[in-house]
């Protein structure tokens, strides 16, 4: 009996383990891709462009 308690204690912490680093390495790609379409949209370089969206109403 206590052997399998040392069998799923040790499953859980492998478990645990891996998606602590599944959840770390989502938030590293969800960064990267807001970065990579943030910058390539809104900033070229040290230059901002200002971009604008022009409705029906304000032409």
């Amino acid at each position: 009996m206590v052997y399998r308690n040392k069998i799923s204690n040790i499953k859980y912490q492998i478990l645990k383990r891996s998606s602590i680093i599944f959840v770390f390495l989502l938030i590293c790609l969800l960064y990267y891709l807001f970065k990579l379409v943030s910058s390539s949209v809104f900033l070229k370089g040290r230059d901002k462009i200002n971009v604008v969206f022009y409705g029906e109403r304000t032409r």
